[in-house]
């Protein structure tokens, strides 16, 4: 895998290239997912917790893309890998922002919401 950009193409991609390896038992993809996908994630979230390409519909792609990634981690194919807590710190402030952005009673995020009332 050759990384050319540095937004959701690689996570989404280092999760497939995850997927992959777990479904069809090939170390060399999982492993190379799995080290792509945390340090895209490490790396793409601010100390705030905003994605890099400053669109709370691509932080939800990304933390989309952790969840499924997650629940491979905890389903019966029960891979040996773990998130660092490098990643896990990312994601907890990924999570946090985005639902800080969220107006309750529509699920829209404020920004979206204020645009729709104009």
């Amino acid at each position: 895998m050759q990384r050319s950009q540095n937004n959701n193409h690689l996570i989404t991609e280092a999760a497939a290239l995850y997927t992959a390896g777990v479904a069809f038992d090939q170390c060399s993809w999982r492993d190379l997912g799995w080290h792509w996908l945390n340090q895209a994630l490490q790396h793409q979230i601010s100390s705030y917790g905003e994605y890099i390409q400053h669109s709370t519909n691509y932080q939800r792609l990304m933390l989309q893309s952790a969840l499924w990634v997650d629940a491979i981690l905890r389903g019966p194919a029960r891979p040996v890998e773990r998130w660092p807590l490098q990643t896990l710190e990312a994601l907890t402030r990924a999570s946090h922002w985005l639902f800080s952005m969220l107006d309750p009673s529509s699920g829209r995020t404020r920004i979206l919401a204020r645009m729709m009332e104009l």
